[in-house]
């Protein structure tokens, strides 16, 4: 179970990143646009 977990973690850990990057750079792109 635990080997099957860890196998699963990696493409979805990469998918997190993959897709949470660009909208994190939006995000923080948005805030400091406000800023200005």
């Amino acid at each position: 179970m635990s080997d099957f977990f860890a196998y699963a973690a990696g493409p979805v850990l990469a998918t997190i990143l993959f897709i949470g990057l660009p909208v994190a750079a939006l995000v923080m792109a948005r805030l400091f646009v406000r800023r200005l």
